[in-house]
């Protein structure tokens, strides 16, 4: 058993575990804090799918082909950076700690590009509808990109601070 033990307790009932006679949990605020940092990945996503439609045809001056394009071309980015972004954030290596780096990396690329999406190009008052959607599609690629660094980087954070099931699970309920 001694073996295990080096993998976090493996083998042995880790939501057991005890100081003294009372079984170490999380404190409060620790765990009030992972809530409200995802907060804002759950703003811009609820923004991302509710209204960005909604300000591109309205707003933006999109047609409604080249409003979905956007969105599609977000939603491809995620499938294909989120993955690569868990990838990277495993074997991320520095002084501040592998998700941390991640999370921080992800909520500046969604804190550029989230205002910049849901505000009229800039510069393109008189241009062209495509050039209009390579605007909003960088912008939603930037923050579909930054979103899923969050969400990773946010989510592989609960098995790294939880030491049992049972707070993983409220920690998860807690977000």
């Amino acid at each position: 058993m001694a073996v295990f033990t080096c993998f976090g307790g493996f083998g042995e009932n880790s939501s057991a575990r005890k100081k003294g006679n009372k079984k170490e949990r999380l404190p409060l605020g620790l765990k009030f804090s992972h809530g409200v940092g995802h907060i804002y990945n759950d703003l811009t996503a609820n923004a991302w799918f509710s209204y960005l439609i909604i300000f591109l045809t309205k707003v933006a001056g999109l047609s409604n082909a080249y409003a979905g394009l956007v969105i599609l071309i977000g939603q491809i980015t995620d499938a294909t950076c989120t993955p690569f972004s868990g990838f990277l954030n495993d074997r991320a290596v520095n002084r501040y700690g592998r998700r941390k780096t991640w999370h921080l990396a992800g909520t500046l690329c969604s804190t550029v590009a989230f205002p910049l999406l849901f505000s009229r190009c800039i510069g393109c008052s008189d241009s062209s509808e495509i050039v209009k959607l390579a605007y909003y599609s960088v912008c939603g690629c930037i923050l579909q990109f930054g979103w899923g660094c969050v969400q990773v980087s946010h989510l592989s954070l609960i098995p790294e601070i939880s030491k049992s099931a049972s707070e993983r699970v409220e920690l998860n309920a807690i977000r």
